[in-house]
């Protein structure tokens, strides 16, 4: 059960950040209208941003919520691993159609690379980010610890 209440978290946390880049792009370019932002694009990665987090907790689970000393430090790292991880993995979920249409590219590649830097780039744009992030890691920790005690 922990597993799913760990990948439940980090989705919303790769929801949370993607929102948050977004937002600060939007912000930089007032003179783009609303209805002229590439509607479809933002959507397919949001959803992408989310199914990477998903993933990523999924994967790193086994490290939230365990007991004693090491049981904060092991969530904080892999919860900053999963969110990193989530970047890479959403953008790869986000680019398949145009992987499926024109094969592999350098320029993908570098974009799914680009992935790992949504954590550390929405952190250095909004520093505020720091705090809901850190409430998430703790609110999955402690979630993941009622699980594993239940």
């Amino acid at each position: 059960m922990h597993r799913t209440k760990a990948a439940l978290m980090m989705a919303l946390l790769g929801a949370l950040l993607f929102t948050a880049f977004v937002l600060q792009d939007v912000r930089s370019h007032p003179q783009i209208a609303p209805g002229d932002l590439p509607w479809d694009l933002i959507i397919r990665y949001a959803v992408a941003m989310t199914l990477g987090g998903a993933l990523a907790g999924f994967v790193f689970s086994g490290l939230f919520g365990r007991q004693g000393i090491s049981g904060w430090p092991l969530s904080l790292l892999s919860g900053l691993i999963a969110a990193a991880l989530s970047g890479l993995i959403g953008s790869a979920i986000g680019l398949l159609p145009d992987l499926s249409s024109d094969g592999v590219t350098t320029g993908e590649i570098i974009q799914m690379a680009a992935g790992l830097l949504v954590l550390p780039l929405s952190i250095a744009e909004q520093p505020w980010l720091a705090i809901p992030v850190a409430g998430l890691l703790v609110a999955t920790h402690l979630w993941c610890r009622a699980a594993r005690q239940a």
